[in-house]
């Protein structure tokens, strides 16, 4: 008996068997039309809304979850599966079937302001902590963090968050690492930081990026780069290649970032981080906010994934000081890669993932379970909520700061070490008087040409003035080796001046001015101020 044959003898038609949602499409009601298509793909729980796209959550190669964003010509597919639709024939008066309309599916892929299809921040794949500092070990989707869990709950185990029961999970964390050759016992607090983060890295707002640097190649940067990522993913790191300039790193961070992966890891790098705003927001911001290549949607896209790279002999620089932790190896041996392992840590925590997360997740439970103990240490702008779930928990144990390593390289910043040069002997020569830059080259005393020099800023024998008003730009109300520069005026032009500050005692400045060997720019003061090219 065929379905049709079944269908007539219970007196049913063919519509009246099709339990799908009905959507008749009428003309000038767009917009209610494109709202019930919204309710019929909110009911499929495989789709959500995430900054202002319309996303599914599939499974990848390694059967990991990871966020799709939904093309045009995806979403008329599913609204047609989703629903039956109709319209009216030409005579207007008998409905008919029809597919969904091409200009209502393309409104409602260009809204961006969705009222039914649940909100995305995420992907857990493994417990988390919510906002109150709760656990959340159950799976599915949490409306209150907006986040969807994806793991098996009954693979995490956990017994009693006890100061016992971290120093345990501690010791089977660091035995991970025991063949690392690390520079320091910092470094190895380093890595286990960088392991916690990975665990909690979907319940912090901010968190800093971990660089893997060693002096020789086959050190073991990219292993140790493996085994950090398992701690955030079960698939591991993204790898991808660091942006070389600021256009590239936009697109190339928003598109990575539109699948909500785990980990990014920028391995093999032959250069330090440039800073790239588009880098530092990553690191310091929730979300970051651009168009999506290729289509004409602007998309905001949640930053929470942990941020790893590894090179030799190279590291952060600029700005990126103080967003990025830096682990140094150094096996102080002529030919590393010929060393000979006895164990295999990444191969362990893939086979036992859920073991070696549940540890981390447990020494981090078990501080604030007893009361958050704050240990003194320096503070890192930017990055509190980090330093209470991963930073304080190690300290607490008695590990040295993992994040000490990074303000040795903030207080030895050569960059900033030149600049406080310049600064000084700026000071040297005109005191805190406003002078201007055409004034600062035709003056400069010999200190302040070296100042020049060691900045950058001379073509040959000339100082180039536009790239010096770029450099004044870029360094006003900074503050180096106890000075500051401020941007003023004098005789109604623009000029600088620079004050001592903090326990700089002022020294008086060398009145005269001395003849300098430069010849005088041509260009006026206010474009050398403003850095115009």
């Amino acid at each position: 008996l065929s379905i049709g044959n079944l269908l007539e003898h219970l007196g049913l038609s063919a519509n009246d068997a099709d339990r799908r949602p009905l959507i008749r499409v009428l003309p000038g009601q767009l917009a209610r039309v494109v709202d019930a298509a919204e309710q019929v793909l909110a009911s499929d729980e495989a789709y959500y809304q995430t900054g202002g796209l319309i996303v599914s959550v599939a499974a990848d190669h390694l059967g990991a979850a990871s966020i799709k964003p939904i093309k045009n010509g995806a979403l008329v597919y599913q609204l047609s599966r989703l629903a039956r639709w109709e319209k009216l024939d030409k005579s207007g008066k008998e409905w008919i079937a029809t597919d969904p309309p091409g200009r209502h599916a393309t409104s409602f892929f260009e809204r961006q302001d969705y009222k039914h299809l649940r909100a995305l921040t995420g992907l857990a794949h493994q417990p988390f902590f919510d906002d109150e500092s709760n656990l959340i070990t159950r799976p599915g989707y949490h409306a209150a963090t907006g986040r969807l869990a994806v793991f098996d709950a009954a693979a995490f185990r956990f017994g009693e968050f006890t100061r016992e029961a971290a120093e345990q999970s501690l010791a089977l964390l660091s035995g991970l690492l025991d063949e690392f050759a690390f520079a320091s016992e910092g470094d190895r607090a380093a890595t286990l930081c960088a392991m916690l983060t990975g665990a909690v890295r979907p319940s912090l707002q901010t968190a800093p990026a971990f660089h893997i640097r060693a002096p020789e190649y086959g050190s073991g940067k990219s292993y140790l780069a493996d085994l950090i990522a398992l701690f955030a993913g079960p698939s591991g790191a993204m790898k991808v290649s660091y942006p070389t300039d600021a256009a590239e790193a936009t697109k190339s961070l928003l598109a990575v970032l539109l699948g909500g992966p785990a980990t990014v890891c920028f391995d093999d790098m032959a250069h330090d981080w440039t800073p790239h705003g588009v880098v530092n927001r990553v690191l310091t911001s929730e979300t970051i906010t651009d168009r999506v290549l290729g289509v004409s949607q602007v998309a905001t896209v949640s930053t929470r994934t942990l941020f790893l790279a590894t090179g030799n002999n190279v590291g952060p620089a600029g700005d990126l000081l103080r967003r990025v932790l830096t682990i140094r190896m150094n096996h102080g041996e002529a030919r590393p890669a010929e060393k000979a392992y006895a164990g295999n840590p990444v191969r362990d925590v893939r086979q036992n993932r859920e073991l070696y997360v549940s540890a981390a997740l447990t020494v981090v439970a078990a501080y604030r379970a007893a009361g958050a103990p704050r240990t003194d240490c320096t503070p890192l702008a930017g990055f509190d909520d980090w330093a209470d779930a991963c930073r304080q928990p190690l300290l607490w144990l008695g590990l040295p700061d993992p994040a000490a390593a990074m303000f040795e390289a903030m207080a030895s910043d050569e960059t900033r070490d030149l600049t406080a040069a310049m600064f000084e002997a700026w000071f040297r020569l005109f005191g805190d008087r406003p002078t201007t830059a055409r004034k600062a080259i035709k003056g400069a005393s010999e200190a302040l040409r070296d100042a020049f020099d060691d900045n950058g800023l001379l073509d040959g024998e000339r100082v180039n003035p536009r790239r010096l008003g770029w450099f004044l730009k870029r360094a006003a109300n900074r503050a180096c080796g106890g000075y500051r520069l401020e941007a003023c005026r004098a005789d109604g032009r623009a000029a600088w001046r620079v004050l001592a500050i903090g326990d700089k005692m002022p020294v008086s400045p060398v009145l005269t001015v001395v003849p300098s060997r430069f010849e005088k720019p041509e260009t006026d003061d206010d474009d050398i101020q403003e850095g115009v090219l």
